[in-house]
């Protein structure tokens, strides 16, 4: 398989070389969080009748929960409506969030439920809020198929092929695989050097 990315990184007098890969038996993020997402687009896996959530929508296009519990979970942040835009590539997020397009983008997408136990994902509405964007992040990258692994290698000298240190895999986004390549050279030095 040939990576997608290189880079090459110089410490005290080494020379490492990460190499990112597509990692292509990922999972999807709802396998281990405790939240799931249901789309109302018939053409999605996630697919679920949105009658079952939304009993339609009011004068301003919002939607309104079809039952009292749902509107008690979506009042208090353990469920939120979703926007959904798709041009190439997808993006999910907080109903109005996301990118718009009329053509592109649909306002009342879907919803996010949390299936954990409430206290699992903080006291308070903002960090729920938080905690949901960070999963929708996670979950358009998986859908994207924007899940990556790392090796990393040191270079030696001369014609001597590069040694093999460390590979890793399952990270959600190029920049956050980058992030814990170089993490891991500059942890492996610090250990090296004591």
């Amino acid at each position: 398989m040939e990576a997608i990315h290189t880079k090459t990184i110089e410490l005290a007098g080494k020379t490492y070389r990460i190499s990112v890969y597509p990692d292509h038996d990922c999972e999807c993020p709802s396998e281990w969080e405790s939240w799931r997402l249901i789309s109302f687009g018939r053409r999605h896996t996630a697919y679920d009748k949105p009658e079952r959530y939304c009993k339609g929508l009011d004068r301003c296009g919002s939607p309104l929960p079809a039952s009292i519990g749902l509107s008690r979970k979506l009042s208090c942040g353990t469920a939120y409506w979703l926007s959904y835009f798709e041009h190439g590539l997808c993006r999910w997020s907080l109903m109005g969030e996301g990118p718009y397009c009329r053509w592109d983008s649909v306002k009342v997408a879907g919803i996010l439920l949390w299936e954990g136990a409430p206290n699992d994902l903080g006291s308070d509405y903002p960090s729920r809020e938080a905690a949901a964007r960070s999963f929708l992040d996670t979950y358009t990258a998986w859908t994207n198929g924007e899940v990556y692994g790392f090796e990393i290698e040191r270079i030696l000298s001369g014609s001597q092929p590069a040694e093999s240190l460390e590979s890793c895999w399952g990270f959600y986004g190029l920049e956050h695989c980058l992030a814990e390549a170089e993490a891991s050279i500059h942890h492996q030095h610090a250990e090296s050097s004591c």
